[in-house]
Order: C-alpha cells, then structure tokens, then sequence
C-alpha cells in the first residue's frame, strides 16, 4: 500500500486531512490505523477492527502489536490457523514478545499440541522468571502431560511469586493428588477456599481428595457444596455418585449419574460410569444393562458411522498380524497382571504388538510392557479422531480393546472403525454396546451359551481361560507357614472392592459367622468413620458382636499381602465378582466361596474356581453359598489340606500358563483374521 501523504484523508477516520490531524499530533499513518483497530475492538465490531488492524499492518508490516490484536480477533472467532500464524508473525518480528509467546501457546493447546504449548511457555519463562501466570500455565501443560513432578514445581513456583493465587492452588491440589499427596492436596484445597469461597472447583477438587483418602461422608459434602455453587456442574455429580460406591450406596450413585446425565447429555464419561455402576446392581436384569449400553451407541456411536471408511488391510489369512492393545491400565493396575504375560509370550514370528497407552502416570510396569511391544504410542493426548487416523495409518489388523466403559477408555476411538477387526476383552465383564465392536472374548464358563442376545459383539469363546495371572514380584510365594489356619478360630475375608458387597450380602455373611461359632470377618478397603460404623451396625444388628469384625481400611501393598495371609476362606460377593483379588487370594493359598449368576461379571468366581479345580465351592443360590462355606468352615481337615495345596493347584492351572494361555488367545486371533479375509473374498 501507498504511504499516506500530508493531504491524503487522515487513516484515524476524523474527515481530516493526515497533516492536519494525527500528523500534527506526531501519530504515524500506520499507528493511527491501529488506534482506531482498537475502539473498534473495544465497541465490539470486530469485522471493522479487522479491517483496520490490516490497513495498519499494510503501512507497516513489522506492527507486532497490530499482528498480536488481529490473532485475539480470530481466536475469538474460532479461527485457530489464521490466529496462530498472526501470533507466529507477532514474534517473527518481535521475538521477545510475551503477549503473543502466551497467546500461541494458548492457540498450540486449543489445537491437541500440549509440546508446542510447553515450548512456548519455556521461552516466555526464559524472557520472563517472575511472570506468575506463565508458570502457572505451563504447569497446568505439564500436569496435562502426565509430568506430574514437574508441574507441582511450578505451581509452587506460582504460589511463591503471587501467594494469594487460588488457581494455582487448585492446580497444585491436583497435581498432587496425581503424586498420591493427597492430605496436602486437601490442605491446598482448604487454602484456595479461604481466598475463594465460591470456588466450586476447588469444592470439587476437595472432594477428589478426600476420596482418594477414603473419608467418603467428607467427599459427599464437599460434591454437594460444589453443586450448590454451581449446579449445572455434572462433572460434581459424577464424583458425588463415586463417594455414593459403598455397600448400600449404589442407588444414590446411578441416580447423581443420571442427573449429570440430564445436565449434559454428551457427557460420555458420565455415560460409561452408569454402565459401570448397572454391573454392579443385583436389582438390574442383563436385558436392561444392555438396553442401556445400547442407548450409548446410539448416542454417541451412531453419528460417527458415516464416517467408516475401508479398510486396505492385505486379505491374507497366514500373513504376520499386527495387533494393537488399547487401555489407559499399562501400569500398576489389575489389568496389568493379566496382560504382561501376553505382551511377553507373543510369538512375533506371527503377530506385530502395538502398544496404544491412554495415560500419563508411567511407572516401571510400562515400561516393562513397552519394551516387550514392538511399537509403543502414549496417545492420551491425541483427541478421538486423530488417534483413530493414527491407527488406521498403522494398518493395525486386530485392535483389542482392554478397557470397556471403565475409567479413560477410549471407546469412541473404537466406534470411528480405524481397525478391519475390533476385539473387547479383559477390562470390563460386559458388552460395550458398540457396532463397531465385532467380537467380546469370553469362555463358556464365564459366558455360556444365550448370553448373545445381551451383546453387540459376536461372543468368541476361548478354550481354557479368560485370564492369564502373573502375581506381582514384590510379593514372595505364600509359605506353608503363613498358610497355616489359626486352631482357635476361623477367619473370613473379603478384600474386594467395597462398591461389590450388596446389603443382601451382608445378611448373608452375618449369618456364616453366627452358624460358625467364633469366627471372625476381616474386609480391607472399608473407609474408616460413618462409612465402617454403619457397615458395623449391620453386622452387630444381626447378632455378630463387633469385636468379631476387622475393617482395617486401605492398605499398602505390604500389609495387604499380610492381612490375606490371616484370612482362612475367602467370601466372594454377588453379583459383580471379584477377578484380580480372586486371583492373588487362591494364589495365597486361600479358598473362595463365590456364587455363579446370569452374567459375566457374576461368573467370574465359577470360572476361576473351576480352573483350579475347584467348581464345588461354587454356589447357584444364597442358601447354597452359605452351606458350602459353613461346611468347609466346620471340616478343618479339609480346609488344612486346601490351604496347603491351593498355591501349587493354581500354578499348575490355564491361570499361570502364560506360553499356552497365549497361544490360545493368538491362535483366536488367527482364526478371526481369516474370517475378515473370507468375508472380503465372498
């Protein structure tokens, strides 16, 4: 553009000619249409700001302030590209810029690039030391990123530049309740609450710890604060419904899951947490569970089908697969012990393992399982679709799903069809509802013949065993000594999940311990305070004095091992079984009384029993668990010998067979790749 002379109409707008107007008062053609880009900015006409910011950066290109104004103005308006190459050109010209250094780091996280986000930061902080907002910002990257450590630092950092900064505050509460800090993440809480008391965020994330510290009255109460602050806030009432998982509490839980629901109707997690929640609720018949997850794939499946697209897979029935495994749980996590045999046993003459890792906490298991995998991807960062893409470009032939609806699964990943053949298994006892989903691996004993009309999936049953369990090393092989019962009493144990022990079963247990006289009842991860008393009044209610129970609570890994060594039988409950914790408990040398229902997740005590032998202590109805429990209670000798045989039955079983559970599960994976090959050839 031309340069503005003396007589030409001044760029301000005034009518005035330039000589008489802005050139008088010292004010450059390009600033003045700069100052009239920002009144227009300020009245909201963004259109005419645009305009003019233009004109100014056309009279002087080098306006790094002109560039900076028009990249808010599109970001503003949604337009990410054009704001972050108006930020970029901010900098070309100015390099030490920090308004545009934060506003393209703002841009870089809008569009999934946390690197680029962090990379910006770095070089604002390097400008800027003291900037108080910068590290808070960067630290809110980090702890996206799964660098918790890192993060935590500059939150402090933060806090110790502008100490009143409840942001920053709540920030560093999460970062350390991701480091398990969770009392001084309480303590952060409490302090941005008194700089902030209507921080509903801060209510929550409160809430979040307490949790994790198993004080669950005091998580409900600070998930009902934050809604009375807040109450659209469906993120509160998802985690009110966690502190609602408690014998007696499931009601309370699906019911907070459903109001989320109404609030936010593609709330997707909230969906799947109902799913996880109806497993678990004896009162819900497998047709109803499975309308539910159906009502989820319509939702959130349906609009994405006209999005599949082919599959250039080569139809070669023989050829190498490459099998990808999905989970966030590639860690110190239940599945972990199940799928690390796999992930070492494969045959890589036959398959190709792709690790797709959806979390950020990294501990020496993952890095175990991703140097057994040929290809290792952490993709929690990567929205659906973009890791769709990725493992489509992969040419992944088979890819297993490992999580189902349970916490940071990737389901809508799986509904976009990036692989020719999808597979759920492990993770979650149930149907994912998906069309996309061809098969849920299973057994005949877990699921045995009809359960396919509660599935989307076709049910592909595998010969032996569902589960292969590889203890974990810390904990030695239980010796005889440790596996000997105490001669003067019995001890009962439940060391499962609290959310699984129904008010029915309770009964059921208070009258074993009153039939077997001076037994005792230990059950581990039971909150201490209101959540343990009344559980307490329960049993004392039946008749069971209290000093016949032991609820120590959480435990670490150590005294969790040790307390199981007390326990002389095992009680599994109904109607969600336990699986891991059936699992590490025959593997000590400890019985399980379970009871098989109508569904996965109630038959997954049957069918590890019956791996090792043992299918007699299964039960088909209340009164029949509680004979086969009393029984074995009363025949000592039988109970000494089970005891003391368990740990070689169970290393014996399909259970601990790593190379052939393996070889079952890929000989499975051939026969359904030659399906896919047959079908594409017909």
């Amino acid at each position: 553009m031309n340069p503005v002379s003396r007589n030409d109409p001044c760029p301000c707008g005034s009518g005035k000619k330039y000589k008489t107007c802005c050139l008088a008062r010292g004010i450059g053609p390009a600033e003045a249409a700069y100052n009239l880009g920002v009144t227009a900015c300020g009245a909201g006409r963004l259109d005419e700001a645009v305009t003019h910011f233009q004109r100014s950066l056309a009279l002087r290109p080098e306006f790094a302030e002109a560039h900076n104004n028009l990249g808010l103005i599109f970001l503003s308006q949604g337009r990410l590209e054009v704001s972050a190459q108006s930020f970029r050109a901010a900098l070309a010209v100015r390099p030490d810029y920090g308004n545009a250094l934060f506003n393209l780091a703002g841009i870089a996280l809008r569009q999934g690039d946390p690197p680029a986000a962090i990379e910006a930061y770095q070089r604002l902080l390097a400008l800027s030391p003291e900037d108080a907002d910068a590290h808070h910002q960067l630290g809110k990257v980090l702890l996206r990123s799964g660098r918790v450590d890192e993060s935590a630092t500059r939150f402090e950092r933060a806090l110790a530049l502008r100490p009143g900064f409840p942001d920053a505050l709540i920030n560093l509460a999460n970062a350390y309740i991701n480091q398990g800090r969770h009392e001084d993440a309480v303590r952060c809480c409490e302090q941005a609450l008194a700089l902030r008391a209507d921080s509903a965020e801060a209510q929550l994330t409160l809430a979040i710890a307490c949790y994790k510290l198993g004080r669950l009255d005091e998580s409900t109460r600070a998930c009902e604060r934050a809604i009375a602050l807040r109450p659209d806030y469906a993120e509160a009432y998802v985690n009110l419904a966690n502190s609602h998982n408690r014998p007696g509490g499931l009601e309370q839980a699906a019911a907070a899951i459903r109001r989320a629901l109404e609030l936010d109707p593609d709330f997707t997690a909230a969906h799947s947490a109902l799913l996880v929640t109806l497993q678990y609720m004896g009162e819900v018949t497998p047709a109803q569970s499975f309308a539910e997850h159906r009502r989820f794939a319509a939702r959130f499946e349906a609009p994405l089908k006209a999005g599949w697209r082919a599959h250039p897979n080569t139809r070669d029935p023989e050829r190498r697969l490459k099998i990808g495994y999905l989970s966030p749980d590639f860690r110190r996590h239940s599945v972990a012990w199940f799928i690390e045999p796999v992930f070492t046993a494969h045959d890589k003459t036959q398959v190709e393992v792709y690790g797709y890792y959806n979390h950020h906490r990294q501990d020496e298991v993952t890095a175990r399982l991703a140097a057994a995998a040929d290809h290792w991807l952490p993709c929690r960062d990567l929205a659906d679709a973009q890791l769709a893409e990725r493992i489509q470009d992969d040419g992944i032939d088979i890819l297993v799903d490992l999580a189902g609806h349970t916490n940071e699964n990737r389901l809508l990943v799986l509904a976009r069809k990036p692989a020719p053949v999808q597979v759920t298994w492990l993770g979650y006892p149930a149907t994912t509802g998906l069309d996309a989903m061809d098969y849920r691996f299973c057994t005949r004993d877990t699921d045995p013949p009809g359960q396919e009309s509660w599935h989307s999936e076709a049910l592909y049953r595998l010969p032996r065993s569902l589960w292969c369990y590889r203890p974990p090393a810390e904990r030695p092989a239980t010796t005889p000594a440790a596996r000997a019962r105490r001669p003067d009493a019995i001890t009962f144990g439940s060391m499962n999940n609290p959310a699984k022990i129904a008010p029915e079963r309770i009964v059921l247990w208070a009258g074993i311990l009153l039939a077997v006289p001076g037994s005792r009842l230990i059950m581990s991860n039971i909150p201490e305070g209101p959540v343990s008393d009344t559980l307490r009044a329960r049993f004392t209610g039946r008749g069971i004095a209290p000093e016949r129970l032991h609820f120590p609570g959480r435990l670490p890994a150590s005294d969790y091992w040790a307390l199981l060594d007390q326990i002389d039988i095992a009680l599994d409950p109904f109607p969600y079984n336990g699986t891991t914790t059936t699992c590490e408990t025959l593997w000590a040398g400890v019985p399980v009384v379970t009871q098989a229902g109508e569904t996965s997740a109630a038959r997954a005590g049957y069918a590890l029993l019956k791996a090792v032998g043992l299918e007699a202590l299964a039960a088909t109805c209340d009164a029949d668990y509680a004979r086969i429990a009393i029984e074995l209670a009363r025949d000592t000798a039988r109970l000494d010998a089970l005891r003391m045989e368990l740990p070689a039955r169970f290393a014996a079983s399909p259970l601990r067979d790593e190379a052939g559970f393996t070889r079952d599960l890929e000989a499975a994976y051939r026969d359904i790749w030659r399906r896919w090959c047959r079908a594409g050839m017909a």
